[in-house]
Order: structure tokens, then sequence, then C-alpha cells
């Protein structure tokens, strides 16, 4: 089923699109840099045809490479609709990562030498995981808690992109 996006949608795909806009910065940023190598350090006296046609290149191929990125999550906004869909969760998913600050500088260093002043803190925290079809679903402890393997749950989704805009549960 199509329904149109909310704002909150919109937000959520227009973030999906940095990712675009990085890689054409990037590659921006290589022929400004390559600019610059040429112009302090080869001691180029002028702007040459050579060198306006190869700036021309660098941003015309940057602004492609952003459209191109971007291009489903653009068609998505234009659209303006989601799917919504019921699907069975496959599997759920809870990973405990741990995180040490200071990593080996206090392992080999200070924690040796001075170990009750620099014993390195664990630090824990908690991604809960939907496994929904094609979907692998970051969510929030109360809906972890709500669902189990086998329910279903609406899934909203882009129509073009597939991107991931929400996961609902009609438990209470």
């Amino acid at each position: 089923m199509k329904i149109p996006l909310t704002p909150s949608d919109i937000k959520k795909i227009k973030y999906e699109m940095r990712m675009g806009y990085v890689f054409a910065f990037l590659l921006m940023a290589g022929g400004a840099l390559y600019n610059i190598y040429l112009f302090t350090i080869e001691k180029v006296g002028g702007f040459s045809n050579s060198l306006i046609l190869i700036d021309a290149g660098v941003v015309v191929a940057g602004l492609l490479v952003m459209y191109l990125i971007n291009r489903p999550m653009i068609l998505d906004l234009k659209s303006g609709l989601k799917n919504v869909a019921s699907l069975q969760i496959d599997m759920k998913e809870d990973r405990h990562p741990y995180h040490v600050p200071g990593g080996l500088y206090h392992k080999f260093s200070l924690n040796i030498i001075f170990p009750k002043f620099f014993e390195p803190q664990r630090t824990s925290w908690t991604y809960y995981t939907l496994i929904i079809g094609d979907f692998n679903c970051s969510v929030d402890q109360a809906l972890y808690d709500k669902v189990e393997k086998g329910d279903f749950v609406t899934v909203q989704y882009a129509s073009i992109s597939g991107t991931l805009l929400g996961v609902e549960t009609d438990r209470l």
C-alpha cells in the first residue's frame, strides 16, 4: 500500500542523500588541491585552456556523481509516496559492543605501572536490531521488547530507493 510521505520521512530521505554530497565534495576538493599544487609548487603563471577544461571536467564529474548517487532519493521525494507493508520478523539481535577509553595506551603503559589509578573503565551500550525480510532495522528497546520472532510488524519504506522509514507494531 502506498501512502504520502510525512515531514519526518522527508527528513530521513534527505539525510540519506548526504553520501552523494560527500563524494561530490571530495572529488571537487581533489581538483582544488590539484590547482593549489599547480599554482604554488609548479608555479603555473595563469589559467591555460587545458587547466580550465580540467577544472570544468572535475566540476561536471562531481555534479554527475552527486546526481547518480542521490537519484533514487530524489525520485522518492518527487513521487511523495512511501510503501507500507506488513512483514514477519525473521530474527532479533541485541549486541553489546564494549569500548575501552584510551585503548592500547592504557594497556601497555600506565595501566602496568599504576594499575589502581589507570584501570580502564569499560563502557557498554546495546544495539537492538530486527531482521525483517531484506531490512536490517535498528529499533529502540521498547519496540524490541514488544515483539517476538515470527510476529508481523508494519514496515514503512521509500518506494524507489528502499530507504527504511519506520517500523511499528500493533501490540501494546
